[in-house]
């Protein structure tokens, strides 16, 4: 930033006056007719123009909030790989806090706050998309990771100075699921558009199933594509990253995370590693097979595939996986009849005479078909109508019983 608030208030010195003990800007009209050209500017989409007419306020009125802010804001726009100037719109939007007074400060808490969440929200996306644009590599991978955690400690410092730290955590997780929402969004993209386009190709939507024919050897059409251990190489190193953003989410997940979004996670981190465990690569070579030929022609034959180590450790992850999914279905079960048992525990504890009438007419019931079952028992073998006639009896009072039950252990 070009000068600290400090900075700020002594070029208030020069270009202004004193009215009524109130410091005021001497050309009014101009500095409203450049905030009104940088805000028609921001919504224009011209950023750079917006920041221009935002520096042009602030040279003339450096106590100004709204442009301070507009100028975080536009810088925010304007990022991109060779210019990442976030501490400049972090820097910028709390300068325009800062500025304030304290009841002006109470004010604008929630604006400010608001600003600095689009801002960094749009920093973390704009990372994560280069992580799938420029393939995923090391580079991007830390980047996007370093850029949430980054935006994380920045978002959190802004709550200290606003002293705001009761509401802190609760702000701070719906931050982070925004990102593991996000990162998981680009995983699956980044599969569709390069890590599993770029090995399977025109066979990515049934994974290369085509490849191999009934006997287990490979088709003998040369034409046809199959991965050479180059793009083999990729796919393995690109999947290994997509698993380690993933698992990266996991380690973040919190109270807000959703079952579903957990089980997502988890089922996309079984389906890439099972998908490396299968994975190889292939070369072109003459086709003979069992003493016979393809008419000469190149066909297409297994290259290089992983050892069996490799593919139990892949294979390993994606059981693992595979059970926390299992585990998280079980425990929302669990959760849910729990919280099913609660809310029938509640709605009889209003209903208490109803409960009681029909656990007394229960009893009633259970004693008369207890007795009569009795009767029938002690019937000799050929008293089949006295048998019936009997049976006739406890039939509707059997029906009645099961609704009773039926009625008392029913979801409210």
């Amino acid at each position: 930033m070009k000068y600290s608030v400090e900075d700020a208030k002594k070029m208030m010195i020069e270009g202004t006056v004193e009215v009524q003990g109130k410091v005021q800007v001497k050309n009014a009209a101009q500095l409203e007719n450049l905030l009104n050209l940088a805000h028609s500017s921001f919504d224009s989409k011209n950023y750079a123009q917006a920041e221009e007419f935002c520096n042009q306020v602030i040279s003339m009125d450096a106590l100004n909030y709204d442009a301070w802010k507009l100028k975080g804001e536009s810088i925010n726009y304007q990022i991109n790989n060779e210019n990442p100037r976030i501490l400049e719109v972090f820097n910028c939007i709390m300068t325009s806090y800062k500025i304030l007074g304290d009841e002006e400060k109470n004010e604008h808490k929630d604006e400010i706050l608001s600003s600095l969440k689009t801002c960094f929200e749009g920093e973390v996306k704009f990372w994560l998309e280069q992580f799938e644009a420029n393939r995923p590599t090391n580079e991007s991978f830390h980047k996007a990771i370093s850029s949430y955690e980054d935006s994380h400690q920045k978002m959190e410092q802004a709550f200290s100075e606003f002293g705001l730290n009761e509401s802190k955590d609760e702000y701070l997780k719906n931050f982070d699921n925004y990102f593991i929402l996000e990162a998981n969004g680009i995983c699956v993209s980044a599969w569709k558009t390069t890590v599993g386009y770029n090995y399977y190709r025109d066979d990515f939507n049934n994974l290369g199933s085509r490849w191999v024919d009934n006997s287990g050897w490979v088709k003998p059409n040369s034409d046809e594509f199959r991965p050479t251990r180059q793009i083999w190489n990729t796919f393995l190193n690109e999947v290994e990253l997509l698993v380690n953003m993933l698992e990266y989410l996991e380690a973040h997940f919190n109270e807000k995370t959703t079952s579903n979004t957990k089980i997502n996670i988890f089922n996309n981190i079984s389906f890439f590693c099972n998908q490396a465990a299968n994975s190889c690569s292939y070369k072109i070579a003459v086709g003979l097979r069992s003493g016979w030929s393809w008419d000469q022609a190149a066909g297409w034959k297994v290259d290089y595939v992983l050892n069996e180590s490799a593919k139990a450790s892949w294979r390993s992850k994606a059981g693992k996986y595979d059970r926390k999914v299992n585990e998280v279905k079980h425990a929302d079960e669990i959760k849910k009849q729990e919280e099913q048992k609660k809310k029938n525990e509640e709605y009889w504890a209003t209903h208490a005479d109803e409960k009681q009438k029909l656990e007394t007419e229960k009893k009633e019931l259970h004693t008369k078909i207890t007795k009569l079952e009795s009767e029938k028992k002690e019937l000799g073998l050929f008293k089949l109508k006295e048998k019936k006639a009997i049976q006739d009896q406890i039939d509707p009072m059997q029906s009645r019983l099961n609704a009773i039950n039926t009625e008392l252990t029913k979801n409210r």
